[in-house]
């Protein structure tokens, strides 16, 4: 038998040799390791598109069945494991219904979505989104009001920054008074401050109630301020929505509006309503902006084929959804996941290098498209009647829009 003195000599030896040799069997330990490969959670992503009318499903859902084609064809080429799936919802015209099936998407796990199309869904839907771990990104929405560090982004440009656009074409025109008649609500506020603010020449602010639908009064007083006005180059600007075609009717029993030239914003070219009133902004020498898509032949045969199918070429808004998807999956195939907080961390950047059918695709730094092509059109009249005739087409940069009360 050992002597008791002669063990625990031994078992000193022991520990301490252990404790010296510790650090290099760690080391050791993690060379003869295997490494495991990551655990893929999910390999399949829905994504939600909302849209607003149920009308307008089936040219919708031919368009994103194209998109999820190239995407999901895009992924297996890239050796990516992950497939994509889109799905078409209506909000049926009502912001309460768009927050609905926002919600009911995030029930069954979609945290992704690309709409809703209007600035009232957008605002209905976007602070959900944030406390809820999503994100909405608009195809159509364009209140400035809206612009907010948040879970929301938009595919479009916001009307004050389009509001730049305006003036550079009155300056260009060398227009050195303006008489601008403008809807009274935050949105023709928010216009005419920033036409104000970036304006060189004189401006006279006429301004009517949103629900007025009689305007002889405003009229005459824009009649009254031109006649007082003694430069000839002088224009009226309208800052409008569907009433702009009451406005340019009843301009008929003033016949020095039609000295000035006119100019509009906020109503849409492809109005129907201005059909019947077509002939007297041509008379006016009505001038207005709207968003295009820039030419791209590698998008020239989805064009066509969609243009077979829905009957009507491919509109600005429309193709924002094609773009949409498009970020939206490249930002997950980058991340690995749907997750919003990861998805936002890398979508800016993947906008950024992002050039789709609509053009250039990068956001500023609230989420808001940077910029897009635009169109100048003018009212005109030949033997085949009057007709919204192209001028030129324009590329801006446009200028950082001050904060103001209220616009985030």
């Amino acid at each position: 038998m050992k002597h008791p003195k002669s063990i625990i000599f031994t078992l000193i030896i022991f520990a301490i040799t252990f404790f010296l040799l510790f650090p290099q069997l760690q080391e050791l330990a993690k060379l003869s390791k295997t490494e495991e490969p990551p655990c893929v959670n999910q390999t399949h992503f829905k994504i939600g598109v909302l849209i607003d009318y149920t009308e307008n499903l089936p040219k919708t859902e031919y368009l994103v069945d194209y998109v999820e084609t190239e995407i999901n064809l895009h992924s297996n080429q890239s050796n990516s494991p992950y497939t994509f799936e889109f799905e078409v919802k209506s909000a049926e015209g009502m912001a309460a219904t768009a927050l609905d099936q926002v919600a009911e998407w995030k029930k069954n796990d979609v945290n992704l979505v690309a709409g809703p199309p209007w600035s009232s869904m957008f605002c209905a839907c976007k602070g959900y989104a944030t406390n809820n771990d999503m994100l909405v990104f608009s195809q159509g929405s364009t209140s400035p009001l809206l612009t907010v560090d948040d879970n929301g982004f938009r595919l479009t440009i916001h009307d004050f920054k389009e509001a730049q656009i305006l003036v550079k074409l009155l300056n260009e025109a060398k227009i050195d008074s303006v008489v601008i008649i403008q809807r009274g609500d935050s949105w023709g506020d928010g216009l005419y401050d920033e036409i104000a603010r970036k304006y060189e020449g004189e401006i006279i602010q006429i301004r009517y109630l949103a629900e007025v639908t009689e305007f002889s009064d405003y009229l005459s007083q824009v009649q009254q301020e031109l006649e007082m006005i003694d430069i000839e180059d002088k224009a009226i600007v309208a800052l409008s929505f569907w009433e702009l075609g009451q406005i340019v009717n009843a301009s008929q029993s003033f016949p020095t509006l039609s000295e000035a030239n006119w100019y509009m914003m906020g109503a849409s070219v492809n109005e129907t309503r201005f059909n019947n009133v077509s002939s007297i902004m041509a008379k006016l020498n009505m001038t207005g902006i709207t968003p295009i898509i820039p030419d791209n032949n590698q998008y020239d045969e989805f064009r066509l084929e969609y243009q077979e199918f829905a009957n009507e070429p491919l509109g600005f808004y429309e193709a924002n959804i094609y773009d949409i998807c498009w970020l939206y999956a490249l930002s997950v195939l980058e991340t690995g996941t749907d997750n919003a907080t990861k998805v936002k961390g890398v979508l800016l950047e993947i906008a950024s290098e992002y050039v789709g059918i609509t053009g250039n695709c990068s956001l500023d730094h609230y989420g808001d498209r940077n910029t897009a092509a635009y169109r100048i059109y003018r009212y005109v009249e030949d033997e085949s009647g009057a007709y919204a005739k192209k001028l030129h087409d324009v590329f801006p940069v446009f200028d950082e829009v001050p904060q103001r009360e209220g616009v985030h």
